[in-house]
Protein backbone atom coordinates (compact mmCIF):
# COMPACT_ATOMS: atom_id res chain seq x y z
CA UNK A 1 0.00 0.00 0.00
CA UNK A 2 2.62 2.14 0.57
CA UNK A 3 3.62 1.88 -3.23
CA UNK A 4 0.32 2.90 -4.17
CA UNK A 5 0.53 5.63 -2.05
CA UNK A 6 3.12 7.29 -3.55
CA UNK A 7 2.02 6.12 -7.08
CA UNK A 8 -1.22 8.23 -6.68
CA UNK A 9 0.67 11.33 -5.29
CA UNK A 10 3.04 10.83 -8.69
CA UNK A 11 0.06 9.98 -10.83
CA UNK A 12 -1.22 13.38 -9.44
CA UNK A 13 1.63 15.54 -9.32
CA UNK A 14 2.31 14.55 -13.28
CA UNK A 15 -1.51 14.60 -14.26
CA UNK A 16 -2.09 18.53 -12.89
CA UNK A 17 1.67 19.28 -14.20
CA UNK A 18 0.03 18.52 -18.04
CA UNK A 19 -3.34 20.17 -17.21
CA UNK A 20 -1.42 22.85 -16.38
CA UNK A 21 1.26 23.75 -18.77
CA UNK A 22 0.83 21.16 -21.72
CA UNK A 23 -2.71 20.46 -22.15
CA UNK A 24 -3.45 23.17 -24.35
CA UNK A 25 -0.68 23.35 -26.49
CA UNK A 26 -1.33 21.78 -30.10
CA UNK A 27 2.01 19.73 -30.14
CA UNK A 28 -0.71 16.28 -30.10
CA UNK A 29 1.75 13.52 -30.90
CA UNK A 30 3.96 15.20 -28.71
CA UNK A 31 1.62 15.63 -26.05
CA UNK A 32 0.66 12.05 -26.49
CA UNK A 33 3.79 10.74 -25.38
CA UNK A 34 4.26 12.99 -22.58
CA UNK A 35 0.65 11.56 -21.51
CA UNK A 36 2.42 8.08 -21.69
CA UNK A 37 5.60 9.42 -19.76
CA UNK A 38 2.77 10.26 -17.00
CA UNK A 39 1.71 6.88 -16.79
CA UNK A 40 5.22 5.46 -16.86
CA UNK A 41 6.67 7.67 -13.97
CA UNK A 42 3.79 6.89 -11.90
CA UNK A 43 4.80 3.55 -12.09
CA UNK A 44 8.48 4.02 -11.34
CA UNK A 45 9.32 6.67 -9.39
CA UNK A 46 7.20 5.42 -5.97
CA UNK A 47 10.20 2.62 -6.32
CA UNK A 48 12.73 4.69 -5.85
CA UNK A 49 13.77 5.30 -2.32
CA UNK A 50 13.50 8.60 -0.44
CA UNK A 51 12.24 9.61 3.28
CA UNK A 52 8.86 11.51 2.98
CA UNK A 53 9.16 14.40 6.24
CA UNK A 54 5.33 13.13 6.91
CA UNK A 55 4.57 9.74 7.02
CA UNK A 56 0.99 9.29 6.20
CA UNK A 57 0.67 5.10 6.73
CA UNK A 58 2.17 5.77 10.64
CA UNK A 59 -0.43 8.29 11.57
CA UNK A 60 -3.20 6.89 9.89
CA UNK A 61 -2.20 3.66 12.02
CA UNK A 62 -4.15 3.33 15.33
CA UNK A 63 -0.78 1.12 16.33
CA UNK A 64 0.83 4.42 16.70
CA UNK A 65 -1.45 6.19 19.19
CA UNK A 66 -1.94 2.86 20.81
CA UNK A 67 1.59 2.78 21.46
CA UNK A 68 1.74 6.26 22.60
CA UNK A 69 -1.54 5.72 25.28
CA UNK A 70 0.60 2.86 26.74
CA UNK A 71 3.51 5.12 26.85
CA UNK A 72 1.58 7.71 28.84
CA UNK A 73 -0.50 4.89 31.01
CA UNK A 74 3.05 3.48 32.24
CA UNK A 75 4.11 7.10 33.22
CA UNK A 76 0.89 7.81 35.18
CA UNK A 77 -0.45 5.08 37.05
CA UNK A 78 -2.80 6.06 39.90
CA UNK A 79 -3.40 3.28 41.87
CA UNK A 80 -0.98 0.32 43.61
CA UNK A 81 -1.37 -3.11 43.66
CA UNK A 82 -2.70 -2.52 47.51
CA UNK A 83 -5.65 -0.85 46.23
CA UNK A 84 -7.17 -3.14 43.91
CA UNK A 85 -9.59 -4.91 45.45
CA UNK A 86 -11.26 -8.55 45.37
CA UNK A 87 -14.46 -8.43 42.99
CA UNK A 88 -17.78 -9.18 44.93
CA UNK A 89 -20.44 -11.73 44.40
CA UNK A 90 -22.55 -9.84 42.53
CA UNK A 91 -19.57 -9.33 39.84
CA UNK A 92 -18.28 -12.63 39.70
CA UNK A 93 -19.91 -13.00 36.24
CA UNK A 94 -18.97 -9.77 35.04
CA UNK A 95 -15.54 -10.16 32.40
CA UNK A 96 -12.14 -9.60 34.15
CA UNK A 97 -10.16 -6.71 33.37
CA UNK A 98 -7.89 -9.70 31.73
CA UNK A 99 -10.64 -10.82 29.01
CA UNK A 100 -11.58 -7.19 28.46
CA UNK A 101 -7.91 -6.53 27.42
CA UNK A 102 -7.71 -9.21 25.32
CA UNK A 103 -10.77 -8.15 23.46
CA UNK A 104 -9.63 -4.81 23.15
CA UNK A 105 -6.05 -6.10 21.51
CA UNK A 106 -8.15 -7.94 19.11
CA UNK A 107 -10.15 -4.95 18.11
CA UNK A 108 -6.51 -2.97 17.72
CA UNK A 109 -5.34 -5.31 15.72
CA UNK A 110 -7.48 -3.60 12.96
CA UNK A 111 -6.65 -0.15 12.07
CA UNK A 112 -7.39 2.74 10.01
CA UNK A 113 -5.05 1.89 7.58
CA UNK A 114 -6.92 -1.48 7.62
CA UNK A 115 -10.11 -0.78 7.03
CA UNK A 116 -8.58 1.52 3.76
CA UNK A 117 -7.40 -1.34 2.41
CA UNK A 118 -10.41 -2.82 2.76
CA UNK A 119 -12.31 -0.17 1.12
CA UNK A 120 -9.57 0.09 -1.50
CA UNK A 121 -9.89 -3.66 -2.97
CA UNK A 122 -13.62 -3.30 -2.77
CA UNK A 123 -13.60 -0.47 -5.37
CA UNK A 124 -10.39 -2.25 -7.51
CA UNK A 125 -13.18 -5.44 -7.45
CA UNK A 126 -15.77 -3.70 -8.49
CA UNK A 127 -14.10 -1.54 -11.40
CA UNK A 128 -11.83 -4.38 -12.76
CA UNK A 129 -15.26 -6.29 -12.76
CA UNK A 130 -16.82 -3.56 -14.97
CA UNK A 131 -13.75 -3.07 -16.80
CA UNK A 132 -13.63 -7.07 -17.82
CA UNK A 133 -17.14 -7.26 -18.65
CA UNK A 134 -16.97 -4.49 -20.97
CA UNK A 135 -14.24 -5.93 -22.82
CA UNK A 136 -15.83 -8.88 -23.08
CA UNK A 137 -19.15 -7.48 -24.73
CA UNK A 138 -16.57 -6.05 -26.96
CA UNK A 139 -15.57 -9.34 -28.26
CA UNK A 140 -19.05 -10.55 -27.81
CA UNK A 141 -19.48 -7.80 -29.87
CA UNK A 142 -17.87 -8.64 -32.91
CA UNK A 143 -18.80 -12.26 -33.34
CA UNK A 144 -22.21 -10.96 -34.44
CA UNK A 145 -21.07 -8.17 -36.51
CA UNK A 146 -20.98 -8.18 -40.30
CA UNK A 147 -17.96 -7.63 -41.63
CA UNK A 148 -18.18 -5.06 -44.77
CA UNK A 149 -14.95 -5.26 -47.98
CA UNK A 150 -14.59 -3.88 -51.43
CA UNK A 151 -17.31 -1.18 -51.17
CA UNK A 152 -15.19 1.47 -49.19
CA UNK A 153 -11.49 2.03 -49.15
CA UNK A 154 -11.53 0.78 -45.97
CA UNK A 155 -13.14 -2.93 -44.81
CA UNK A 156 -15.23 -2.36 -41.28
CA UNK A 157 -17.75 -3.92 -39.16
CA UNK A 158 -21.18 -2.78 -39.18
CA UNK A 159 -23.90 -3.69 -36.89
CA UNK A 160 -27.54 -2.57 -35.98
CA UNK A 161 -26.50 -2.09 -32.31
CA UNK A 162 -26.68 1.88 -32.21
CA UNK A 163 -22.95 2.59 -31.07
CA UNK A 164 -21.01 5.33 -32.75
CA UNK A 165 -18.13 4.90 -34.85
CA UNK A 166 -15.31 3.47 -33.18
CA UNK A 167 -11.79 1.67 -33.61
CA UNK A 168 -11.09 -1.15 -31.52
CA UNK A 169 -7.28 -2.37 -32.49
CA UNK A 170 -6.91 -3.20 -35.82
CA UNK A 171 -10.92 -3.57 -36.21
CA UNK A 172 -12.88 -0.44 -36.82
CA UNK A 173 -17.04 -0.35 -36.54
CA UNK A 174 -19.75 1.87 -38.27
CA UNK A 175 -23.35 1.43 -37.01
CA UNK A 176 -25.67 0.69 -40.08
CA UNK A 177 -27.67 3.50 -39.48
CA UNK A 178 -24.43 5.35 -40.61
CA UNK A 179 -24.00 3.58 -44.11
CA UNK A 180 -26.22 6.15 -45.78
CA UNK A 181 -24.30 8.96 -44.03
CA UNK A 182 -23.04 11.24 -46.57
CA UNK A 183 -19.28 12.02 -45.02
CA UNK A 184 -19.56 8.15 -44.32
CA UNK A 185 -15.72 8.23 -46.17
CA UNK A 186 -14.14 11.10 -44.00
CA UNK A 187 -15.97 8.80 -40.93
CA UNK A 188 -13.88 5.60 -41.72
CA UNK A 189 -10.66 7.86 -42.77
CA UNK A 190 -11.04 8.89 -39.16
CA UNK A 191 -11.19 5.70 -36.90
CA UNK A 192 -8.58 4.44 -39.61
CA UNK A 193 -5.77 7.04 -37.96
CA UNK A 194 -6.69 5.47 -35.07
CA UNK A 195 -6.11 1.93 -36.39
CA UNK A 196 -3.17 2.82 -38.22
CA UNK A 197 -1.51 4.65 -34.67
CA UNK A 198 -2.66 1.82 -31.98
CA UNK A 199 -4.88 4.38 -30.35
CA UNK A 200 -6.70 1.56 -28.31
CA UNK A 201 -3.58 1.00 -26.35
CA UNK A 202 -3.52 4.29 -25.02
CA UNK A 203 -6.76 4.02 -24.35
CA UNK A 204 -6.34 0.51 -22.40
CA UNK A 205 -3.75 1.42 -20.49
CA UNK A 206 -5.85 4.80 -19.42
CA UNK A 207 -8.89 2.71 -18.46
CA UNK A 208 -6.49 0.84 -16.33
CA UNK A 209 -5.28 3.67 -14.47
CA UNK A 210 -8.63 4.65 -13.72
CA UNK A 211 -9.46 0.88 -12.44
CA UNK A 212 -6.53 0.89 -10.36
CA UNK A 213 -6.89 4.54 -9.38
CA UNK A 214 -10.01 4.25 -8.72
CA UNK A 215 -10.69 6.64 -5.43
CA UNK A 216 -8.05 9.42 -7.36
CA UNK A 217 -9.37 11.77 -9.30
CA UNK A 218 -6.38 12.60 -11.04
CA UNK A 219 -6.52 9.26 -12.78
CA UNK A 220 -10.24 10.29 -13.89
CA UNK A 221 -8.62 13.07 -15.51
CA UNK A 222 -5.98 11.41 -16.64
CA UNK A 223 -7.94 9.19 -18.70
CA UNK A 224 -10.65 11.64 -19.81
CA UNK A 225 -7.29 14.22 -21.53
CA UNK A 226 -5.77 10.75 -23.21
CA UNK A 227 -8.79 10.46 -24.80
CA UNK A 228 -9.34 13.97 -25.79
CA UNK A 229 -5.67 14.16 -27.45
CA UNK A 230 -6.12 11.22 -29.74
CA UNK A 231 -9.30 12.57 -31.12
CA UNK A 232 -7.04 15.80 -31.35
CA UNK A 233 -4.52 14.36 -33.28
CA UNK A 234 -6.53 12.45 -35.02
CA UNK A 235 -8.25 15.19 -36.44
CA UNK A 236 -5.01 17.32 -36.81
CA UNK A 237 -4.27 14.32 -39.26
CA UNK A 238 -8.01 14.68 -41.65
CA UNK A 239 -7.04 18.46 -41.46
CA UNK A 240 -3.58 17.82 -42.87
CA UNK A 241 -4.66 15.29 -46.00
Amino acid sequence: MEYLFKSTACLGVLTLFYWLLVKNLTFYKVNRYILVAVFILSLTLPLVKYDLPFDPIKYLSLDYFNTQDSNTNEDHSFFTEAEITTPSESTINKPTPVEIEKSQSYLSQFTCWDYAVLVYLIGLSFFLTRFVIQWISLFRFFSSAKKIEGQHTTPFYTSTTEVPPFCFFNRIVIPSSFLTHPELDLILSHEKIHQKNGHTYDIFIAEMVKVVHWFNPFAWLYNRMVKENLEYLTDSHIVKK
